[in-house]
């Protein structure tokens, strides 16, 4: 990640981004390694959800403190929170698939392996689009609606 031309935010972005996307290879590495002979649904998933959802976090703001150390930049501008916000709203609409299919899931009474895994993938997914959006706003530019 290179930071020449690159804002403080749109490097917070990246970095945020990568910390997810890491993290969810993380959690199915460690998801895959314990698979259980019965079969995915019966694998021990809490800990290694955890872990990576921990990993994901501590990565994320230990990242964002070695960029703020690195940057003398002023801070944010309209166009920072604008692709902020445009970011969050598609990421939002992720988010609540993601419900939805774990609610349905829930009325359906599917094993808590499966709902866990919707949340989790909802939230991850959320991150990853949001990132994705706000990356491409600051590389192509945006229409603000």
């Amino acid at each position: 990640m290179e930071s020449e031309g690159m804002s403080v935010e749109e490097q917070r972005t990246w970095a945020y981004g990568i910390c997810a996307v890491f993290g969810l290879l993380g959690y199915l590495a460690m998801l895959l390694a314990r698979r259980s002979p019965e079969g995915i649904a019966e694998t021990a998933y809490v800990a290694p959800m955890s872990i990576a959802i921990a990993g994901s976090v501590i990565a994320g703001i230990v990242a964002n403190i070695v960029i703020g150390m690195r940057s003398d930049d002023a801070g944010t501008d309209v166009r920072d929170d604008q692709l902020y916000r445009q970011g969050e709203y598609a990421g939002h609409w992720v988010l609540v698939a993601g419900a939805i299919g774990a609610l349905i899931l829930a009325v359906r009474e599917v094993d808590w392996f499966w709902i866990s895994q919707t949340i989790y993938l909802a939230f991850v997914g959320s991150a990853i689009v949001s990132s994705v959006v706000r990356i491409a706003g600051y590389r192509r530019g945006f229409a603000p609606w």
